[in-house]
């Protein structure tokens, strides 16, 4: 028979809903709990579970075990940690980065386009001036007008 030896009060208040359990078997409360916990303490490897809480949203908790031996007897430690909190920040976090590089991917494959559109804008504006008065085109963005260097001539006398 498996006895609860020592529980806090956080363990107390999520799996047992905040009654003393010391002294009491843990298998036959095992019984109670919900099917994901259970399988999770019944397993040896550490694992994530999934509960539903009573407002509909799910809780994710970290449920490690670990045997210890003390005074010539066998216990087993089992700590249930819940981490939606921190799961959600990194999600979120995540996500932002997601974007950040979408958009730079984006931007890095419509630069060279929008370079290209404006260019060949130009070309047309300067070769063609039929095109000048069209208003699918419009203005280019820049005007392309060779600049002449103004020679002063100074006389002397």
């Amino acid at each position: 028979m498996v006895r609860i030896a020592f529980t806090n009060a956080s363990a107390r208040r999520l799996l047992f809903a905040d009654a003393d359990v010391e002294g009491q078997n843990f298998i036959a409360m095992l019984e109670q709990a919900p099917a994901p916990l259970r399988h999770a303490l019944q397993v040896e490897d550490d694992a994530l579970v999934a509960l539903d809480g009573g407002d509909g949203a799910s809780e994710t908790f970290f449920v490690s075990k670990r045997v210890l031996h003390a005074e010539a007897a066998r216990y087993v430690l089992v700590a249930v940690k819940p981490v939606t909190e921190p799961f959600a920040r990194q999600e979120i976090a995540t996500l932002k980065r997601i974007i950040r590089v979408i958009g730079h991917e984006v931007n890095n494959s419509l630069g060279p386009i929008a370079s290209l559109m404006s260019s060949a804008r130009l070309i047309l504006w300067l070769a063609w001036p039929s095109t000048r008065s069209s208003e699918w085109y419009g203005p280019p963005a820049t005007e392309c007008v060779p600049r002449t260097r103004s020679r002063s001539t100074s006389t002397v006398g």
